[in-house]
């Protein structure tokens, strides 16, 4: 998987609690995902998880012939 020059670099300081030394002599460097490669995880998933159960529900509703409504006292 080659990266764009367009990803965001992001530096992270490496500290053990115990004092010994870090592993990683400097700052160790992580790249961020562009905006387009979330989009491209998130759709499916949004999808799967809201979108679709969402209309199933209000389909099984609307054929259930529910005409509950909230009536004033």
């Amino acid at each position: 998987m080659s990266r764009d020059p367009k990803d965001v670099m992001v530096t992270v300081q490496v500290s053990s609690g115990s004092g010994a030394r870090p592993a990683v002599d400097g700052p160790a460097r992580a790249l961020l995902p562009t905006i387009s490669a979330l989009a491209r995880q998130a759709v499916p998933r949004l999808l799967e998880g809201v979108v679709i159960p969402l209309a199933l529900f209000y389909a099984a509703l609307n054929c259930s012939g529910s005409t509950a409504r909230c009536s004033p006292c």
